[in-house]
């Protein structure tokens, strides 16, 4: 229903997991001024090159990247609740770049509240791997044979 009002026959969801992990990777990028959040940013990147070239890519890997994508958001849910300590870190650097740690810290969590809907959206690119290929691939087909005329 939703895709129907913005003019789709079916939900396109080689866009919205393109959206989804661009997203992601701007978070997670702005967050990293915090502290080193690499697996979100492998998964970002893992997913992004696999939409873009789901010729060599299997369903297991987006299995993978939505196992990652758990452990990572535990992590964060680690992290954020009980080992990062604000009053810690403000007394060790005496309020030194106390603007940047709260920005930082301000994106760790919208990064943590965005985890879940990637999560949702990396497993149903799971569950439809060979339809989204194929779409894919029809649309590589297609534009291919428009740019030689």
């Amino acid at each position: 229903m939703l895709a129907s009002n913005y003019g789709y026959q079916s939900m396109p969801w080689e866009l919205v997991t393109q959206i989804t992990l661009g997203t992601l990777l701007v978070l997670t990028s702005l967050a990293m001024f915090l502290r080193p959040d690499f697996m979100s940013l492998t998964v970002c990147t893992l997913g992004i090159y696999s939409v873009q070239n789901p010729d060599n890519i299997t369903r297991t890997l987006f299995r993978m990247l939505v196992l990652f994508s758990v452990i990572s958001f535990l992590y964060d849910l680690v992290y954020l609740l009980f080992i990062h300590n604000s009053s810690a870190v403000d007394a060790e650097f005496g309020d030194m770049q106390a603007g940047v740690r709260k920005f930082a810290f301000f994106f760790c969590w919208i990064s943590f509240a965005f985890r879940p809907v990637v999560i949702l959206v990396l497993w149903k690119d799971s569950l439809d791997f060979r339809k989204i290929v194929r779409q894919k691939q029809d649309s590589m087909g297609s534009g291919a044979a428009g740019d030689t005329m």
